[in-house]
C-alpha cells in the first residue's frame, strides 16, 4: 500500500499571487507618475487633499471589496497573520525622516513625529510577530494593540506635516515646510506606503478571532 503523505500550503502561497503584484506594481508606478506630474504638490499654505486623498482611498476601496468580494476574503484568509504582522517592521525605515530633520530637510515636528513614531511602531511590530508565531499569552491583544498604534501613528503624521507647513502653527521659525514630501521620492511613502501598511493593518484585524 503507497503511503501518500501531506503537503501543507506555504504561508507565503496567497502572496505569491500574480494578481498580486501586478496591482501593486500598477498602483506604484501610477503614484510615481502622478507625482512626476505635479498631481500632489499643494498650494503655499495649503492643505495637501491630493496627497490625504492617495492615502485614503485604497484603504477604503479595500473595505469595500472586502464586503462585497467573497472571492477576497477567501485570498486573505489563505495569508499568514504572522507574515502580515511582521510587514509592520519595515516602518523602521522612518529613521529617514529623523535624518532628514537632522539635515534641516524637514520640520522637527513632523520630522520627528513621523520618524520616531514610525520607529517605534516597528520595534513593537518585531515584538508582536514573535508572540503571533509561538501563540504566546494575550497575542491577539497585542496584534490588536499594534493596529491602533500603527494608525494613530499615521494620523499623527499626516496632522503634523500639516500642521508644519507654512501658515501652520507648528511650523518653527527659520524651518523648513514638508514640501519634500509633496516630491519624489518621498511623496511614495505617504502616497503608496501608507495606504498600504493601513491595508495591512485591516488585513491584521481582519484575521482575528471574533470576541
Amino acid at each position: 500500500m503507497t503511503n501518500h503523505s501531506y503537503l501543507a500550503p506555504s504561508p507565503t502561497t496567497g502572496l505569491r499571487h500574480p494578481l498580486l503584484w501586478a496591482i501593486l506594481i500598477a498602483w506604484s508606478l501610477g503614484i510615481g507618475a502622478a507625482t512626476a506630474g505635479g498631481v500632489f504638490m499643494a498650494n503655499a499654505g495649503g492643505i495637501p487633499f491630493p496627497l490625504a486623498t492617495a492615502a485614503i482611498t485604497p484603504p477604503l476601496v479595500y473595505l469595500l471589496a472586502w464586503r462585497l468580494s467573497p472571492a477576497l476574503r477567501t485570498w486573505v484568509g489563505t495569508l499568514d497573520l504572522g507574515w502580515i504582522v511582521g510587514a509592520q517592521t519595515f516602518r523602521v525605515i522612518g529613521t529617514v525622516f529623523v535624518m532628514l530633520w537632522g539635515l534641516g530637510d524637514l520640520p522637527t515636528v513632523f520630522g520627528l513625529t513621523a520618524g520616531l513614531g514610525d520607529m517605534a511602531v516597528g520595534l513593537l511590530a518585531l515584538s508582536v510577530v514573535l508572540d503571533v508565531e509561538r501563540k504566546a499569552a494575550g497575542w491577539e491583544g497585542q496584534v490588536r494593540a499594534l493596529v491602533v498604534v500603527g494608525m494613530l501613528d499615521f494620523v499623527a503624521a499626516f496632522g503634523t506635516a500639516i500642521l508644519s507647513g507654512q501658515g501652520f502653527p507648528l511650523r518653527l521659525p527659520g524651518e523648513v515646510t514638508p514640501i519634500l514630501m509633496q516630491q519624489l521620492p518621498m511623496a511614495m511613502i505617504p502616497a503608496f506606503g501608507v495606504p498600504l501598511f493601513i491595508i495591512l493593518h485591516l488585513m491584521a484585524w481582519q484575521k482575528l478571532p471574533a470576541r
